[in-house]
């Protein structure tokens, strides 16, 4: 039995790429998966390594500041404190805490069947790059991924491939 690929628990960046047969009904059958190789992932998503910078000075930080918040609370801060970073940063090709409707269109926060992505980035190659951070035991699935990837293609149907990155604080 191969072996598919997953996101799995260690510290640092896992990507994947996700390559979907045009479809006039936009229902995106997927063709191929596989991982992206950190060479690769530096040409393809090129703020990749400062994304993974910002999310261990946001965990290191808060996790120090805040030791009687939950995991969950802890977490929910270290993503809204990521966020507050890149959009003071004013990056014309990132978007965060957007949320995309199950046509492809913004949505609004919690709409039923929206994707929320934490970070997105359009590179300049048009490879979209979909950021997850993870900070606690849970990762990324397959199937949330895959759900993520297409709701990105939806969003930006030209694009040259998604990759989906999973990003572990290293601390």
């Amino acid at each position: 039995e191969a072996r598919r690929p997953g996101f799995g628990k260690a510290p640092g960046r896992t990507a994947l790429r996700y390559d979907f047969d045009p479809d006039p009904d936009k229902k995106l059958p997927l063709i191929w998966v596989g991982p992206v190789d950190q060479t690769t992932l530096d040409q393809a998503c090129p703020r990749n390594a400062e994304v993974q910078a910002v999310t261990d000075e946001a965990t290191k930080r808060l996790t120090a500041l805040n030791p009687l918040l939950t995991r969950q609370q802890l977490g929910t801060m270290i993503h809204v404190d990521i966020a507050h970073t890149f959009i003071a940063r004013a990056y014309p090709d990132v978007r965060v805490e957007f949320s995309i409707s199950s046509t492809g269109d913004e949505a609004d926060y919690g709409e039923k069947g929206s994707a929320r992505l934490d970070l997105f980035e359009l590179s300049p190659n048009q490879t979209v790059c979909v950021y997850d951070y993870k900070t606690g035991s849970a990762g990324l699935s397959s199937k949330r991924a895959l759900f993520l990837a297409r709701s990105a293609k939806k969003f930006w149907p030209q694009s040259n491939g998604i990759i989906i990155i999973q990003v572990r604080p290293i601390k």
